[in-house]
């Protein structure tokens, strides 16, 4: 957030050098759920399960258009790790 404020605010660069910059920033860390899918090797159900239960808030949520912030998705990748170890969780029980 804080390299967005200091180009934003930026006095040397001219209206059109910053939206430029801004327009590539949004594209290359913002991503759609199919994309989202392919950055953590999972299907856009689980990515929509990921989001009814709180794991994962999109930055723009309609029923046929999700976006998500690429560091959020890295983080969730972790966890997607873990369930794919052990998807309900057979080793706790004993």
């Amino acid at each position: 957030m804080k390299e967005i404020i200091d180009t934003l605010s930026n006095t040397a660069l001219s209206d059109a050098e910053k939206q430029k910059w801004l327009n590539s920033y949004l594209a290359d860390n913002l991503l759609n759920t199919s994309e989202a899918a392919d950055l953590i090797n999972v299907n856009r159900i689980t990515i929509d399960n990921y989001v009814k239960r709180n794991l994962l808030t999109p930055l723009i949520n309609r029923p046929h258009n999700k976006v998500f912030w690429k560091s959020d998705l890295l983080e969730l990748k972790q966890i997607v790790a873990e369930n794919k170890k052990d998807p309900r969780g057979w080793h706790k029980q004993k």
